[in-house]
């Protein structure tokens, strides 16, 4: 019985240090895959439920910043499908597609924002937002896009009200399809979002987008 209460106690004592290390800011100081290393080898140390769940997260993002994509994405995948539910399954869904369209897996980032959009069907209505579901076709156009799908991608931005960001992928999307119409059209409304002063020397990200216009012009 002792030898059983001096393990539960070390046990314990590890598990609290694992927690402290994924959950702290000596995180930041392992390189990414010093950090992915510990968490498979002591795997066993994460708490169930929430806390573990934020422990994954966090190795997530850590991985993020060190450019390891695909380890990041296979976390997030893992997490997703391990019977994650309700809004934190949507918020992790939509991370996991940013990251494949970041790692170039458009085809998987489509069926992550499929998956998004069935969770975010299931939520309470105060939960589907306006800005949740523009988050998605802001997504689904980026990935359409990358499918070399110019169309389609345009299609649904045009379902959205011109909005900076809206109106920067739109350029960003005719551009590279080489519709030099649309992409004239969407470069005018970005340079209007800029509201440049022309009575003093442009910056040069906006002697690029008047030069880029000129272009597409």
């Amino acid at each position: 019985a002792k030898n059983t209460d001096l393990e539960k106690r070390i046990t314990a004592d590890m598990q609290k240090i694992f927690v402290d290390l994924f959950m702290g800011p000596n995180l930041e100081k392992l390189a990414g895959p010093d950090a992915a290393g510990l968490y498979d080898e002591f795997s066993e140390l994460i708490p169930q439920g929430e806390e573990g769940h934020k422990i994954s997260e966090r190795l997530a993002g850590r991985l993020l910043d060190t450019e390891l994509l695909d380890k990041a994405a296979a976390l997030l995948r893992r997490l997703l499908n391990g019977g994650l539910q309700g809004i934190d399954a949507y918020r992790v869904a939509v991370k996991l597609a940013a990251i494949e369209l970041l790692d170039g897996q458009s085809v998987s980032a489509l069926g992550t924002l499929g998956k998004a959009q069935e969770i975010l069907a299931t939520l309470p209505e105060e939960l589907r937002t306006p800005e949740r579901s523009r988050e998605l076709v802001l997504l689904r156009a980026r990935a359409f896009s990358e499918e070399r799908r110019p169309d389609q991608a345009l299609e649904l931005l045009r379902a959205l009200p011109l909005m900076p960001d809206v109106n920067r992928l739109r350029a960003d999307i005719a551009w590279h399809a080489g519709y030099w119409d649309d992409a004239a059209q969407a470069l005018g409304d970005v340079i209007m979002d800029e509201d440049m002063v022309l009575t003093r020397p442009l910056p040069p990200e906006h002697a690029a987008l008047l030069l880029q216009r000129a272009v597409a012009l």
